[in-house]
């Protein structure tokens, strides 16, 4: 009937599944980097992304547990990249969220809710970049505008203090933008 290894690759999802549900907070914020829950959730979505980064057909039993856990995966890699402060970290969890979309469109055939699911995601990922190119843009162009005015003075308080990097703008993206995404799935 089944392979002993995908029962024992089912039982391992459903494990990460029970350890994010168990360590969830109450509020929907920035958690504490160095709790307990928020390494816990950070390491089992890890773990799925990088189990369902392969065919889960093949590896699992698909039990109705799988596309839950798929999603709950989704929604802690979407936390981190709204509120991860490093560049790294959102980049990583942007793969993440790319790899557990992928793999839930490869479900939609078996669950419904699978489709569902993955087409939200991949509105938000669409929508994500579209927000990153326009402020990335928008950022270019003001530090490439010609300074006005007849003295110095003015001349400096015009100009952008220096270069921006990746963190200020996606501090800048993080806080204004993600209302804007959030706002569509409400």
């Amino acid at each position: 009937m089944y392979d002993r290894s995908q029962l024992i690759a089912s039982i391992e999802v459903l494990y990460h599944a029970v350890s994010i549900l168990s360590c969830r907070t109450k509020l929907w914020v920035d958690p504490e980097r160095s709790s307990i829950a928020f390494l816990r959730q950070s390491l089992s979505t890890s773990i799925l992304s990088s189990t369902f980064s392969r065919a889960p057909q093949e590896q699992l039993v698909l039990f109705p547990f799988v596309p839950y856990a798929m999603s709950l995966s989704m929604s802690i890699s979407y936390r981190e990249m709204r509120y991860g402060k490093l560049p790294v970290h959102r980049a990583r969890s942007r793969g993440q969220f790319q790899t557990l979309c992928d793999a839930l469109s490869g479900l939609e055939g078996v669950f419904w809710s699978a489709s569902t699911t993955a087409e939200m995601g991949k509105k938000l990922h669409k929508e994500m970049d579209r927000v990153f190119s326009t402020v990335s843009s928008s950022e270019t162009m003001r530090l490439h505008q010609p300074s006005t005015g007849s003295n110095s003075n003015t001349r400096a308080s015009n100009q952008h203090p220096g270069p921006v990097n990746a963190s200020q703008i996606g501090t800048t993206i993080q806080m204004s933008s993600y209302t804007e995404v959030a706002n569509l799935y409400s």
